[in-house]
């Protein structure tokens, strides 16, 4: 366990030093750790190294760690590709959204969020290759997603 707590430091000082590189202040810069198959042990070890940023790419797993972790501070942050029926399971909770790619995921993400009185904060991912493995919307449709 102590492991996680020198790693978390060493990463937060490379952060540091890349922001002193380029200008940037550090608080701008925000941790995500994707905590995928990892225990709640590991999860309260990383917390009390200052940790409250953590990913999850299944809604399943993101939903027993919610429940978990319920009191913490924690902002808790969807990665993975998220399916228009999940998303009741997560739109009281969830941070941010890093993979929104087509526009009735986003509406379904809008309408959920609303019956909590939230606006959901998402990223939209971008599908920039010819990977079939990959997901996203193309570039040449993002700016309609962007305003619907």
């Amino acid at each position: 366990m102590e492991r996680i707590s020198e790693n978390l430091e060493n990463l937060r000082k490379r952060i540091d030093i890349a922001c002193q590189k380029c200008g940037r202040k550090t608080t701008d810069v925000q941790l995500v750790a994707v905590s995928k198959s990892f225990s709640a042990e590991f999860i309260k070890e990383a917390i009390n190294s200052g940790q409250l940023d953590f990913g999850e790419n299944y809604v399943q797993e993101l939903q027993e760690k919610h429940q978990a972790f319920i009191g913490q501070p924690l902002r808790w942050h969807f990665v993975g590709h998220l399916q228009s029926n999940k998303v009741k399971y997560v739109a009281g909770y969830i941070h941010l959204i890093h993979s929104v790619d087509d526009i009735s995921l986003g509406k379904e993400i809008s309408k959920r969020a609303e019956r909590f009185n939230r606006v959901q904060d998402v990223h939209m991912e971008v599908h920039t290759t010819d990977e079939a493995t990959k997901f996203g919307v193309q570039p040449d449709k993002v700016i309609v997603l962007v305003k619907d």
